[in-house]
């Protein structure tokens, strides 16, 4: 992420090769690590998202510096399911 002072704008690269310019501070916000027993939502497939609830994190010191490749262990569904690991990258916050 590349910030514009002039302008309070921001450039960002998305790990999918995107980019964006010129975003507001409003549009941008820095990645917040998840916290065990959060209820979020997992990427099944490409667009599919479904709900489930961090059980661990299995490298706390990715976690700790807010690294967004950090592996979490969680729970889909409600508990009926097997537990998946997830990449913080194909999780993303319950709404």
């Amino acid at each position: 992420m590349d910030t514009d002072t002039n302008k309070d704008t921001y450039g960002v690269l998305y790990e999918d090769g995107e980019e964006d310019y010129e975003l507001c501070r409003h549009c941008v916000r820095h990645f917040k690590a998840y916290a065990v027993g959060e209820t979020v939502e997992v990427r099944v497939d490409e667009d599919v998202f479904v709900r489930a609830r961090i059980s661990n994190v299995l490298d706390s010191q990715q976690k700790a510096e807010g690294d967004e490749t950090a592996l979490y262990e969680v729970i889909v569904g409600k508990g009926e399911k097997v537990k998946d690991v997830f990449s913080a990258v194909d999780i993303r916050r319950f709404r």
